[in-house]
């Protein structure tokens, strides 16, 4: 099941651990999808799978996995936004897990958040 199809129901407000990673995304549910910002977290609400629900407020998701099978286009997209890439695996997923909970958590100007949307909608 997709994070987005869980949330579609429940309608509330999670830290999304990753299934292998000690790293969270937190979500809240956005019901009706207007903005940039809005259409990217959507968008990746529907890419990665929830494995379990442990609490009221937590969630494990596989975060992981959504990075690995897009591998290449992660890569891509540090290479030409981010300051530094990581060689490691673990690290790299690591990072990229911090960054989407950063992204989610509005930490980024608002007119990146077209190309984030554009970079989302490009994942498998």
């Amino acid at each position: 099941m997709k994070l987005y199809d869980w949330l579609s129901i429940d309608k509330g407000s999670y830290d999304c651990y990753d299934t292998d990673i000690d790293e969270s995304v937190t979500i809240d549910w956005i019901d009706k999808p207007k903005s940039d910002y809005d259409f990217f977290v959507v968008g990746l609400l529907k890419k990665v799978d929830i494995e379990q629900k442990t609490d009221d407020c937590t969630l494990v998701c596989d975060w992981s996995k959504l990075i690995r099978e897009n591998f290449t286009k992660f890569k891509r997209f540090t290479k030409e936004y981010w300051a530094r890439d990581y060689k490691d695996e673990y690290d790299f997923i690591y990072q990229w897990i911090r960054e989407l909970h950063s992204y989610v958590a509005g930490y980024v100007n608002d007119s990146f958040y077209s190309t984030l949307k554009k970079f989302v909608d490009s994942l498998n």
